[in-house]
């Protein structure tokens, strides 16, 4: 059974009215920085696991990476003691009941000395799982904007 992990990198996390979540400045391909070296004040990652039920009672180990430097390392316990979900009726036989884990961190502050990958990863029952990457690099060497380098939009 796989672990699956979805990795959001933003600016902020904050808790919102009624229980919600807001994810300020979520990058997508990338983190572009002015100049390298440089030092951001904070950068948060927000780590949603999906572990099959089997696991219930697990140890495992979560890491940062910046290159091959480690930044941040955790080990948790996945708990043993929560609802396991009945089957479904006509459920499909590969259907896998998975409990949902949310990890919020935030690297406070993060200093950039050469471009790179910051990258998620993780270990549960002797295997290795990869969680996301951001690509680290200096404004220059961003992607051209397709909708910019295209050109006036023809007349209607």
């Amino acid at each position: 059974m796989t672990l699956l992990i979805d990795t959001i990198f933003c600016d902020d996390i904050r808790s919102e009215m009624g229980g919600k979540l807001s994810y300020m400045g979520v990058y997508g391909g990338g983190l572009f920085v002015s100049e390298i070296p440089a030092t951001l004040p904070k950068l948060c990652l927000a780590i949603r696991l999906f572990v099959p039920i089997q696991y219930l009672g697990s140890k495992v180990v979560g890491k940062v990476l910046y290159q091959d430097d480690l930044l941040i390392q955790w080990d948790f316990e996945i708990p043993n003691d929560v609802p396991r979900p009945e089957p479904l009726p006509n459920a499909p036989p590969d259907l896998v009941a998975r409990l949902n884990m949310v990890f919020h961190l935030q690297l406070s502050p993060l200093t950039i000395k050469t471009e790179g990958y910051l990258r998620v990863r993780l270990s549960l029952a002797d295997e290795d799982y990869k969680g996301g990457t951001l690509r680290i690099a200096k404004a220059s060497d961003r992607p051209a904007d397709p909708k910019k380098d295209a050109g006036p939009s023809p007349a209607p």
